[in-house]
């Protein structure tokens, strides 16, 4: 199959999020992705390029104890300097808070602008 009949069988779409990046100190920033459509299916999955690497699944007691001792972007004291911040246009304090809670940008993007709620109370890294 050539590239184009590759195109008209399988449907992606290609779009961006835009962001404040903490990785680039806080420098606005645009990571490109792809939404693909598996026509046999139906279900879609996400490309993108991203320093993020899933971990291998370990017991969850040891993941627990060693987020315990690691930094943590979403808490409290560390939220404000190592997160993205929302385009100014879209959110003008860059981040939504209500009581604990922050809204903040996702780095890995699933579509072109997803947030991630902060809830510092019970956060687990792994």
């Amino acid at each position: 199959m050539n590239g184009d009949a590759m195109d008209t069988f399988f449907k992606r779409i290609q779009s961006k999020t835009r962001l404040f990046n903490p990785l680039k100190d806080f420098s606005f920033d645009e990571i490109p992705f792809e939404i693909r459509y598996d026509p046999l299916t139906g279900e879609t999955g996400r490309v993108f390029d991203t320093p993020y690497r899933p971990p291998d699944r370990p017991d969850i007691a040891e993941i627990i104890q060693r987020s315990r001792e690691m930094f943590c972007p979403f808490c409290p004291d560390a939220l404000e300097t190592s997160t993205p911040l929302f385009p100014t246009e879209l959110i003008p304090d860059g981040r939504i808070k209500q009581g604990d809670a922050t809204l903040i940008p996702n780095l890995i993007p699933l579509i072109h602008m997803r947030g991630y709620l902060s809830y510092p109370e019970n956060t687990i890294l792994g």
